[in-house]
């Protein structure tokens, strides 16, 4: 009696997994930009930002969104991705001309950099995983997660 019990569960079990929805099984990419591979160290005094992200990316395509970068702030900014899918590329562009204030591929793909605003400004942040060393052999493959960790500080008065 105890071992048909047993065989019932079992099955139903078996046909709860077949049934769940295939996005349960799904990379989850929520916090990656508090990864460890993110975080930037001599950053006692910065703080984060809001606008830190972190997202499921597919290979060779880029990703964009608009981030507001407010005037008399250091910033310092990480992007990451997880182990054996590097280069990043990514760019930061002035989303009113268009004009692009930095990008990694100049810096043969550096991961973080430190720059200040002097005025408010609203910048695209562009972000395209170029994995040179990956050949997908299963859709999956194609996809990463990637983080966006950014920090602020005030800047700091400069002169006598």
């Amino acid at each position: 009696m105890k071992a048909l019990k047993n065989i019932k569960l079992l099955i139903f079990a078996i046909i709860f997994l077949l049934i769940l929805p295939s996005n349960a099984f799904s990379q989850s990419c929520q916090g990656f930009h508090h990864h460890k591979n993110c975080l930037m160290y001599d950053s006692y005094d910065f703080k984060q930002y809001g606008q830190a992200r972190s997202a499921l990316l597919e290979i060779n395509k880029s990703f964009t969104y608009k981030a507001v970068f407010y005037g008399q702030k250091d910033y310092k900014m990480s992007v990451c991705t997880e182990t054996g899918y590097s280069p990043v590329r990514y760019r930061l562009i002035n989303a009113e001309t268009k004009e692009v204030f930095y990008d990694n591929i100049e810096d043969d793909y550096v991961e973080s950099v430190g720059f200040t605003i002097d005025k408010s400004i609203t910048m695209i942040i562009e972000v395209t995983i170029l994995a040179k060393d990956i050949r997908p052999e299963d859709p999956i493959d194609i996809r990463a997660c990637v983080g966006i960790q950014i920090l602020w500080r005030k800047a700091p008065k400069l002169g006598f």
